[in-house]
């Protein structure tokens, strides 16, 4: 039986206990034999001849780590990624499912933890179904002080990470360690300046990290940013995530989230895409916890890619059936954003100009502003691309507000 996981239904799990104290080095979860092999790290000191590597025919770099079912892994190895979301959300968990998937696989993985403690982690890899031989593959560490060039925190950690060849290096929480290092979130240029001597260094020894972050204070149906610093996405070197809960989990009920991209610098995912759905089972009163990740529903959630010609019918067809779906219970627009699968009050352009579309052509209705200035929309008639095109001689019949919504 495994020992429980103290959480909250409202926190997702969210520890309170945080008694134990900072370790000095990094050290693994369990006392298991390694390989102690030397990260190389990038030589970067002078500049470079493009013609030392031109005949280089390494692979085009892909997401490689951590699985996600039918689609893509969900990470560049050796680059940077920010997850971020609601404080208490569950982003830890996935933080942890993603160094359990990295030891399974026989990397090894380093969590950073400046927001619980080791006990707490132990046991939330332990409900994850992590065995002690993978546990010697996680190390653990929580930093009494700033991982800075020349201070001892970061003396002890590029020690470490010169002995041992590590995957995926998980930072919890990107915050805490601005503060431990005297910087300010709201700052650009601190922020900066702390990404390139703490964070890019990991990269130039091909270490994968995520760096944890909580979202900033928008208000409701805000397309939600990482908070502080704006720069923060564009930083990174491999993706930005947003972690969206869909339906909260908790010790007593299971439930998921969306990875929306908001970045991916190799393109392989479009701003505003779910990258994958984050499924979590729950058992035994909390004492079991599986995580999965899948794709998501390929019609919801399919990037239209076509040309230009059929791009404005591909989507009317795609908001006219979920219009459909939805008969009984018609949908504003934020509600169509949300089923859409993009960011909250999100609405992509061409979805945007369909559903006015409809509308004006009778395919829709419009009711009357209602609550808020909330405009309900209907299917009144099918619709599909044979149906009609711009141009149609069809006299406009745009619902109250229509054009204020987008």
């Amino acid at each position: 039986m495994r020992a429980g996981i103290p959480m909250t239904e409202q926190r997702a799990f969210e520890a309170e206990d945080d008694t134990e104290e900072a370790w000095s080095a990094p050290d693994f979860l369990a006392d298991e034999g390694r390989v102690e092999v030397a990260a190389p790290a990038e030589d970067n000191s002078f500049p470079r001849f493009l013609s030392e590597a031109w005949d280089d025919d390494s692979p085009a770099v892909r997401p490689s780590l951590v699985p996600v079912q039918g689609g893509l892994p969900l990470l560049y190895a050796g680059e940077s990624h920010l997850l971020f979301g609601q404080s208490g959300s569950g982003k830890s968990w996935l933080g942890y499912h993603m160094a359990a998937q990295v030891a399974a696989d026989g990397g090894i993985a380093l969590l950073i933890d400046r927001e619980s403690n080791p006990r707490t982690i132990r046991t939330r890899l332990k409900a994850l179904g992590v065995t002690r031989a993978q546990a010697g593959r996680i190390g653990y560490w929580k930093p009494s002080g700033s991982l800075m060039p020349g201070q001892p925190a970061r003396r002890h950690l590029d020690t470490w990470l010169s002995r041992f060849h590590v995957e995926l290096i998980l930072l919890d929480s990107v915050s805490k360690d601005l503060a431990a290092a005297g910087f300010g979130e709201n700052d650009p240029g601190e922020y900066v300046k702390w990404q390139q001597h703490v964070v890019e260094p990991w990269t130039g020894r091909r270490i994968a990290s995520v760096l944890i972050d909580h979202v900033g204070h928008q208000a409701p149906q805000r397309i939600a940013m990482p908070r502080g610093a704006s720069s923060k996405k564009d930083q990174i070197s491999g993706s930005a995530l947003y972690f969206r809960i869909v339906t909260q989990f908790s010790r007593a009920s299971s439930g998921s989230a969306e990875l929306v991209s908001i970045k991916d610098r190799e393109g392989y995912r479009q701003d505003g895409e779910v990258a994958a759905v984050m499924h979590v089972e729950v058992a035994d009163g909390g004492q079991q916890v599986g995580i999965r990740l899948s794709v998501p529903d390929a019609r919801a959630t399919s990037v239209i890619v076509s040309s230009p010609e059929t791009q404005e019918d591909e989507y009317r067809e795609l908001v006219a059936g979920l219009l459909r779906e939805n008969d009984e219970a018609p949908l504003i627009g934020n509600q169509l954003a949300e089923k859409m699968k993009g960011l909250p009050g999100r609405f992509p352009p061409p979805a945007s100009r369909a559903l006015k579309w409809l509308v004006q052509e009778g395919y829709a209705s419009a009711s009357a502003p209602g609550l808020r200035g909330a405009i309900h929309y209907r299917l009144i008639k099918p619709y599909s691309s044979s149906s009609g095109r711009p141009g149609s001689s069809k006299a406009p019949a745009a619902g109250p507000g229509l054009e204020e919504l987008f």
